[in-house]
């Protein structure tokens, strides 16, 4: 149902995420000899989506984020700007942490920069988590972010690690009681 539901939200990264997240979990609890079958089955799978995409492009169109992914991908084709202008954004955000490199700019704060600098009259966030960190909170404030979440990769890491060396498959369950990486993705996401 998350999946379906991100589909409407016209969001292209979050589905790729809980994609992405659904491929890795499976390949995690299935055995070893299996995952290349997996894999095949997996590419095979994604080829035949991609051309049912292409073929029934117009009604699937009226999904949000298959029309925003063809947009991207024609205005790509057409030399246009496919970050949909936040690269003036990504610079922007750079800019005024280079000018505020300690504490940042303030907490929400970054929006109220744009208007005049980037964009003719709408506030925009970053649209990257961790460049609107440095600039609104400054290296302090994105340490005290990141650190916990660099802990529990690397706590994530480390349990598996000593799973694969013993040649046992991480069970599911405590794959999803010692990881929380499934949190790092969009940790403050707005919807505004």
């Amino acid at each position: 149902f998350l999946l379906v539901s991100l589909f409407f939200t016209g969001m292209r990264m979050p589905v790729l995420a809980v994609a992405a997240s659904i491929v890795f979990f499976i390949l995690m609890i299935i055995p070893g000899e299996k995952r290349k079958t997996f894999l095949i089955f997996l590419l095979k799978a994604s080829a035949v989506a991609l051309v049912v995409v292409i073929i029934f492009q117009a009604p699937l169109r009226k999904i949000p984020v298959v029309n925003r992914t063809f947009a991207s991908i024609e205005s790509l084709f057409k030399g246009g700007d496919a970050s949909s202008g936040r690269i003036g954004l990504y610079k922007h955000a750079l800019s005024l942490f280079a000018q505020h490199p300690v504490f940042g700019i303030g907490w929400g704060n970054f929006k109220d920069t744009v208007v005049g600098v980037v964009t003719k009259e709408t506030p925009f966030e970053v649209h990257n988590i961790y460049l609107q960190l440095l600039c609104e909170t400054g290296i302090i404030g994105c340490i005290c972010f990141v650190t916990p979440m660099i802990y529990t990769l690397v706590k994530t890491v480390q349990h598996f690690t000593r799973r694969w060396k013993k040649n046992r498959q991480p069970h599911p369950r405590r794959y999803f009681r010692r990881s929380r990486l499934h949190r790092c993705g969009h940790p403050l996401h707005k919807t505004e």
